[in-house]
């Protein structure tokens, strides 16, 4: 039975969107991945995707996908570059990944508005000021 099933408690793992305004490729804000912990973790699969509305109209962009086979103790990735046009949209990723023999998992959602210069923090591990969530 599914109440029965008790997924593991996702802890010390975080999403961060940081202001890059100095890339050269035009983007300025890049997604990434943080791993808090003490320890490494493996085979760290992340899907992006937004949704919401715009003018009435319903929005869903493209499922993207990003591996990584370890992402080492108290470090973290960049995922992807993000468009200032999507901010209006909720912005979902969705992390698994294997800690030993244990499978973890957790969506995390910037919703509209959320990804903003005036809710930037300092990022553990990355430097830099970004937008959280744990």
């Amino acid at each position: 039975m599914l109440k029965d099933i008790n997924p593991p408690k996702v802890e010390g793992m975080a999403m961060a969107v940081v202001n890059e305004a100095d890339l050269p490729n035009g983007e300025d804000w890049v997604v990434y991945f943080i791993n808090l912990l003490d320890q490494p973790i493996e085979s760290v699969i992340i899907r992006s995707s937004g949704f919401g509305q715009r003018e009435g109209h319903e929005i869903k962009t493209s499922e993207l996908r990003f591996f990584r086979q370890e992402l080492p103790a108290q470090s973290y990735m960049a995922v992807e570059p993000i468009m200032a046009e999507m901010f209006d949209l909720s912005n979902e990723y969705f992390v698994t990944y294997f800690m030993g023999d244990t499978l973890y998992d957790k969506r995390y959602v910037f919703v509209p508005g959320s990804i903003s210069d005036k809710y930037a923090v300092e990022l553990p591990i990355v430097g830099k000021r970004g937008v959280l969530i744990k």
